[in-house]
Formats: structure tokens, sequence, C-alpha cells
């Protein structure tokens, strides 16, 4: 504990405003403005620099400034768009996000009673004040109903009760008054800490810290820190890395192959750095995908915050709740009423009925008067046993069906609470968790990582479970290799909710638990998560779909040029046809957001596939190579375009037949199903490509292309071609799938 908290929770009154600088009768307004700090710089979240930031994107950039150094202003061009585009959609999610987490916010204003003087010399006046204007030192007055805006010492009070669950998790209100006890922060009894609120009485207090300062400050702090590698972080990273392995390998062999024959190096670089791109869209895909997403959970009344944290759904097949407020509706509620003999009676329903409608409210001085003339302990004959009154914190309605459709996708609840464990295997089995084995805080405590990992893996309720337990229990799984989600709305859940690979709150939430969450649920409905998480999985699916078949072919089309580069005295494809041949390519897969997903790929948990991506670029790459050739020897050979004077022709040919090859293909291999019923926006977008393609040739845009109209017979053997690829396609995805026992 802070040795400073502690011994201002401890001093006495007069020592307390001499540290403060103050006094009973408060500051005044001169010394209150002396000691303003600007706190609203310090609390915003200084998030745009992850935001903007992608591994990508500055790839992407460093080879835009390649292309500028190079002179091919056009190249340069066509992969600067590419960066803004990206860039662009990441920022307009984000402000969106911002706008739906803090606009209900600013319809709220509270203020707090303060007593100032207006001036030294004068007598002090009580006012209200934005909290935010506050200062160590000011003298505030709390009644039942406020929340406290600062960490507070106590001077005075009267029945005074606080609400600190937000903080230490605790259900019933906690009697504040000084001097102190000794014990844990949220245990002190003088001191009472911003973020809780009033329940009864009236009190006094000092302001001993306020903003970035205060025990939530510093928690909040705790919240904003780097959190830790996610799963999908862990997978775009590895898919990442297999990418650029591939383009640093693959780029110097093109550049040295074409250098040597072509004899133009500068040329020869552009064209090895086109090829080198792979897949040059990604940021912008993956964006479109998670944009799409957010728009889908915000229909859901879910606002997301971190936008990854949607393709983290895809892969979380443990999700950790917090039992108070998440399973349960937060309130108590009247259950039932027996006699001394345990049978149902109503008799003790309605005694406790009378003392409720006849409680007045806190003691006055009157009330402390009796009290002080009755003294003397009641005899035990002035009271009469009657029976026992029960009452329960209700489960929410929809928590069986949302556990339920967990299980049904995958993933495994636990419960994890600071109540007994009666109560808590109790409520899971009301909420539909099957209770394997309840697991205590000490158990916890005194395991060690062995022993932790067995405990962490056979419970399914943890009770009397303090925050630090809760983070460990969460970073014991991920340990293991699980992608976690955790669900709470406190103070106290803000370290698990940091640790989990998707942390989830309630609107309802504190502020630093909402600004520790990924996701923030606006509807009670817990189903709202299970659904989240199929959209996560449909999100990410879209984007492996992408991210596969791209990569795939851009390896078939580096091994097909390195085969044309030492059989041509010129370069297949210019630089600049080749990246317009995959910003066509790559602009018809921003509709894959749209596409409809499997059923079974939407069952079970989903994460990134590093060795799968390898496996089918590897599989469906070759493939793609075979059938690039055959266009190649067919218009080379039979036509005579494989000269020097005819070279526009024949890279105009490729051009067409590669990008119709790569629409053609991701139709076929998009989904597991048979038929594979394709989403019009897809069709649509892979049409218009396609249709783009063949007439591009003829159009004046061929020109700054430097491209040329294709002879009619070109277009006789094509379809043929295709045809072979889509029948070929579909054998070897079949192969695949059996051998892999998965699809894309």
């Amino acid at each position: 504990m802070d040795p400073q908290l502690r011994e201002l929770a401890t001093a006495a009154p007069v020592t307390l405003y001499r540290h403060l600088s103050s006094s009973p009768k408060g500051l005044t307004e001169h010394e209150a403005d002396g000691r303003s700090v600007p706190h609203a710089a310090g609390q915003r979240e200084r998030h745009w620099r992850s935001t903007v930031a992608s591994p990508f994107a500055a790839l992407l950039t460093v080879l835009t400034v390649v292309f500028v150094v190079l002179g091919d202003w056009r190249a340069a061009i066509t992969v600067g768009v590419m960066v803004v585009i990206s860039i662009a959609l990441r920022v307009w999610q984000q402000v969106r996000t911002d706008q739906a987490v803090r606009g209900p916010r600013a319809l709220v204003t509270t203020t707090t009673t303060v007593r100032r003087r207006p001036d030294t010399g004068m007598p002090p006046v009580d006012r209200e004040i934005p909290p935010d204007d506050l200062v160590p030192g000011d003298v505030v007055l709390l009644v039942a109903g406020d929340v406290v805006p600062a960490d507070v010492r106590l001077v005075a009070a009267t029945a005074f009760t606080v609400d600190q669950s937000a903080l230490s998790g605790e259900t019933l209100p906690v009697r504040k008054q000084p001097p102190s006890d000794h014990g844990q922060a949220e245990d002190l009894s003088a001191v009472c800490f911003a973020g809780t609120s009033v329940v009864s009485g009236t009190a006094t207090a000092v302001v001993i810290a306020v903003g970035a300062w205060t025990y939530l400050g510093v928690m909040g702090e705790q919240a904003r820190r780097a959190r830790p590698e996610s799963s999908f972080d862990r997978g775009v990273r590895s898919a990442g890395w297999t990418l650029v392995r591939f383009m640093l390998v693959m780029a110097p062999i093109v550049l040295a192959v074409n250098g040597f024959v072509t004899a133009d190096w500068a040329q020869a670089a552009l064209f090895a750095v086109a090829v080198g791109l792979t897949p040059e869209m990604l940021p912008v895909i993956v964006t479109a995908n998670l944009a799409r997403g957010a728009v889908h959970l915000s229909r859901k009344k879910v606002v997301i915050t971190r936008l990854n944290a949607i393709q983290d759904l895809a892969g979380m097949d443990v999700r950790c709740v917090d039992k108070t407020g998440t399973l349960t509706e937060d309130r108590v509620t009247y259950a039932h009423s027996v006699d001394l003999s345990g049978r149902p009676d109503g008799v003790a329903a309605e005694y406790a009925y009378l003392a409720a409608q006849l409680q007045t409210g806190p003691r006055n001085r009157l009330d402390k008067a009796m009290v002080e003339q009755h003294e003397s302990p009641l005899a035990d004959a002035m009271f009469v046993l009657v029976g026992f009154v029960g009452f329960v914190d209700p489960v929410r309605d929809s928590a069986a069906e949302a556990v339920h459709m967990l299980d049904r996708h995958g993933v495994a609840v636990k419960i994890l609470t600071g109540d007994n464990r009666h109560v808590a295997a109790r409520v899971a089995e009301q909420a539909g968790v099957h209770v394997a084995e309840v697991v205590l805080g000490h158990q916890i405590e005194k395991a060690n990582d062995t022993q932790l990992h067995r405990l962490v893996r056979r419970g399914t309720v943890f009770a009397q479970i303090n925050p630090v337990l809760k983070a460990r229990i969460v970073t014991a799984r991920r340990d293991a290799g699980h992608a976690v989600g955790f669900i709470g709305d406190g103070v106290n859940d803000t370290v698990a909710l940091r640790t989990a690979d998707v942390g989830i709150a309630a609107d309802t939430a504190t502020d630093v638990a909402k600004g520790a969450a990924d996701l923030i649920l606006l509807d009670k409905d817990l189903t709202v998560i299970a659904r989240a998480v199929r959209e996560g999985r449909r999100t990410l699916g879209s984007t492996m779909k992408y991210v596969k078949i791209a990569a795939s072919s851009n390896l078939g089309n580096a091994v097909s040029v390195l085969v044309a580069a030492g059989t041509l005295p010129f370069l297949p494809m210019l630089p600049v046809q080749l990246l317009v041949q995959n910003l066509l390519y790559d602009a018809a897969q921003l509709t894959l957001p749209r596409d409809r997903a499997d059923e079974d790929h939407l069952r079970v948990p989903r994460r990134w596939d590093t060795g799968g991506l390898t496996g089918f670029m590897l599989t469906f790459g070759p493939l793609s190579s075979l059938f690039d050739l055959i266009t190649f020897a067919a218009p080379g050979w039979l036509a005579g375009t494989d000269t020097p004077a005819e070279q526009a022709v024949f890279q105009a040919g490729w051009f067409t037949e590669g990008l119709l090859s790569q629409v053609l293909i991701v139709l076929v291999l998009r989904s597991r199903d048979r038929v594979g019923i394709t989403a019009r926006p897809v069709l649509a977008a892979a049409v218009a490509v396609a249709f783009i393609g063949v007439v591009l040739p003829w159009t004046p845009v061929a020109d700054a292309r430097r491209m040329t109209a294709l002879p009619v017979g070109f277009y006789a053997w094509l379809p043929v071609i295709l045809a072979g690829y889509v029948l070929a396609a579909r054998v070897v995805r079949t192969r695949h799938m059996r051998h892999r026992g998965t699809g894309l």
C-alpha cells in the first residue's frame, strides 16, 4: 500500500489539514486555482499511433519510396493509393468507435459539493462544481446518492456507508468513518475512493488525490498499458513473416534472372519489387473485414473499442465470466421464508417487510442520543426468532441460453467470483454451466505453475477469487494455448480484462473497466456474445480466404515469371502492368467481407493458421503457375508474340489471362460446399473485374499501361485454358481438403 495514503488515512484532522495546506473552512478560490491540474489531456486515450501503424502499410510506404527513387511514378502512385486507403479505413473506423463509446457519456453531467472561501478571511460557501475542478485540499460534502468524485479522507461522518463493489467486488455497502483501520487500500474505513457511491448518511471529507493520481486513475493507467499479444496478433505476425520471407527469397531471384536476360537492371528491379508485393492489399482487406464486422456487431448493440478483437473472437475457446452483474442481475430480490423447522412460512417475510417499511433512514443526533441512553446490552428475551428470510441475486434470463450457445460453438465457460463456493456453484447450475469442480482462491494462491495449470483445466467454478487471482487464471489458460475471453464490470476486473485475448464489459460497467475492454455490450442479453463469436469467425474466414488465395496466386506468378524471364528476351509483364493486375484483383476481394461463411467454419474456434497458409501456397501456387505457362506457350509459340517487337501483345495477353484466372479461382476455392453459393456482391465484383480485364487492352488507358489490343484468336482458346484451370483446381481442392481435413 502507498505509504503516503496510509499516513493521510491515519493522520489526525489537524495534521491532515496541515499536510494538505488546507483548513476545515476549505481552500480559497485563489488557492484552488493555483493547484488546478489539466487532467483531461492525460486522460485521453492515445491510440492513434497503433491505429495508423501497420507492418504491411509500412512495407508499402517503403516500396513507394523505392519506386519514386527509381523514377517509376505510375507504380509509386498506385502503391501510395493503397497505403492511403488502408490508413483511411482504419482511422475512419476508429473515429466511429470513439464516437459510439464517448457519445453517451457526453450526455451525462455530474457535480460535487465543495466548501471554498471567496478570499482569505471570508466565510466559506458551499457550492456545486464539476468533479474535474477539484484539487487536493478541497473540502467536499457527501450525501446519499453521490458518486465520490476523488480519493478523499473523511473528517466527519454520520451513518455513512459506501458501495465500493466496483473496486473490491463486495456486494454489501461498507461503513466508513474516521479514524482509519489498517488493511488493503479498499478496506481503509476513513478513505473513500473515486468512483464509489454513497449509499447512506452524510460526510465531510478532504480531497487527497484527483484525476490520474487516484486509486481509480492508477488502475485506469494500468488498463491503458500495452496489452499482451493476442492470438490474432500472433497469427497475423506469423503470417506476415511467412509472406515477407517469401518476398525476400523471390524478389532477388526475379531481379537476378531478369537483369541478366534483359540487361535492363532498372526495369528488372522494379519488376522484382512488384513481384514482392505479396499480398499488397492485405491491410485494406483486413480492415474492410474488420469494419464490416464492427458494423454488424453495432447493430447487435456491441461497441468495438479494438478492431482486431473481432478476429480474436474467432479463436476464443474459453470464456471467463464474473458472476455478479454478469450472469446475475446485480440486484437483491426476495426468494422465500421458512420457519424454525425449515418449512415454508410467510411470518418471517411479513416481519421483514414491516421492518423495511418502517426504516426511516440514517440516524440523526436524536438517534445517537437514544443509543447512548441505552448502552447496556439488550436481554435475549426481548427478541423472538420467528424464522429466516432468503434473498437472491437472480440469474439473468439470457444466461442459460448464452452458455448453451457458446458450448455449441466450442467455447467453454468458467465462472470467476469473490463469493463463496456454494453460492457460486448454485448460480453456475442455474446458468447452465456444468460444475465439474469448484476451485477456491486459497488453492490458486498456494499452487505452483504445474498445479495451477491442472486446477484451471479441471475447474469450471472459481470461488473466493480476488482480482489478482482472476488475472492469474486468465494467464494460465492463455499459457496453455487457449484463446481466452473475460467479461467483467468492475475496477477489480481491469487487470483480467487487459490480460485476456478479448476483454468484454457491459455499458453499465465502470469507466475503467470499459476502458480496458475490447467489446462493450449495450444490451443485457448475453446471447449477443455468442453471436459476436460467430461474427468474429466469419470475419476471420473472409480474411484468410483472401490471404491464402492471394498468396498462392502470387507464388504461382513468381514461378511463372522466373520461367518466362529465362526464356524471353523481354519482361513477361511490365512492373506497372503487374501492379494494375494485382490492384484490380484485390479490388474484387474487397467484397469478401460480404461473402457467406460455411456453417462448419462457424461452429468451432478458428485462428490464423500459418502452417495451413504455407501448405495452401505450395498446393495451389504451382497449379496456377502451370496454367500461366500454358498461356505463355500458346500465344508465344503459335502466334509468334515472343519477340521483342510483339512484346506488348504478349504482355497484354498474359495480363488478361492472369487476372481472369485469379478471379475465377476465388469463386472456386471460396467455399467448402460442392455448389458454394456465392454472395451477390462477390459475384458482381468478379464479373466487373473480369470485364475490365478483357476490355482494358482495347481502351485508351492501355497506352498509358503500355499494352495493346489482343488478336481475336486469343479469345478463342482463352476459355479452354480457363476451363481446364477451374476443373483442375476443383480436383486439387477436394484432395487438399481430404488430406488436411479443412478448407479455407
